[in-house]
């Protein structure tokens, strides 16, 4: 099961361009946000066949940069609406 939007890797995979994670991150002792960016993101290329594969890659870096700045994490909807066969649901009010 994927609970991850998959438009991101078709579109590298299609178009063959690099993915360069970038984040903005607060840095309270300099009081403002700082534009980081990461090596890229290495893609299989094949959009059809490896699509769970390059998702998986780009929530991988995703969750590296949460975990590092765990303050810094929002979510602002409901991602995870779908949940394995006997797991509790995270979200309450889509019971």
């Amino acid at each position: 099961m994927l609970c991850a939007g998959t438009g991101f890797a078709k579109l590298a995979a299609r178009s063959g361009a690099e993915v360069i994670p970038g984040f903005a991150l607060w840095l309270p002792e300099e009081r403002k946000y700082v534009l980081r960016f990461y090596p890229p993101i290495e893609i299989t290329g094949d959009a059809e066949r490896d699509i769970f594969e390059n998702t998986q890659r780009f929530a991988k870096v995703i969750e590296e940069i949460i975990r590092k700045h765990p303050e810094q994490g929002v979510w602002i909807h409901a991602r995870w609406k779908t949940r394995p066969a006997g797991e509790p649901k995270l979200y309450e009010f889509l019971s």
